[in-house]
């Protein structure tokens, strides 16, 4: 852990809520007495907006297998060849991670250029709540929230005979 900068306020026994666009929101707690304030803080990233890559929109997910994420947006693909874990290549790595317990789900790439991806299709993916982030050239984007929806289920015939 490392500091990273001083609040207006000290406070104890407050919330911290990571944002999708990286600042932190710190909230009530107490110092001496009770504090009805909160404050945003910025980490800082010193990353130039013009090098963040940026989701436009997300193509709905539905749980289960086989599914395939598509993301349109500009800046997707890298500007060198260091964009993927040092491979040559400039691919993006899509981060895609559950709300409720940060678990990370991977994503791996079929099609992809400066302004539209495409994943492979994915293994079993739960229904629930993610956040998306978008890293090339390792700056990340603003997260997008996404709802991965349960799949409708079909019930044959719609109705029965009556019975007695």
């Amino acid at each position: 852990m490392s500091v990273a900068g001083s609040l207006a306020a000290a406070r104890v026994y407050h919330s911290a809520t990571l944002l999708p666009n990286g600042k932190v929101l710190f909230a009530g707690g107490t110092n001496s007495s009770a504090l009805a304030s909160a404050e945003l803080h910025d980490a800082g990233q010193a990353v130039s907006d013009s090098r963040r890559p940026v989701v436009s929109s997300v193509g709905g997910l539905t749980a289960g297998s086989g599914g395939v994420l598509s993301l349109t947006g500009s800046k997707l693909t890298g500007d060198s060849e260091g964009s993927n874990n040092n491979s040559a290549a400039n691919l993006p790595v899509i981060q895609l991670r559950r709300l409720d317990n940060d678990a990370q789900i991977p994503v791996l790439t079929s099609a992809v250029s400066a302004t539209a991806y495409t994943s492979r299709a994915m293994g079993v993916l739960p229904a629930g709540h993610y956040r998306l982030t978008v890293i090339s050239n390792g700056v990340p984007s603003i997260a997008t929230l996404v709802s991965v929806t349960a799949p409708t289920l079909t019930i044959t015939p719609a109705s029965l005979p009556a019975a007695t």
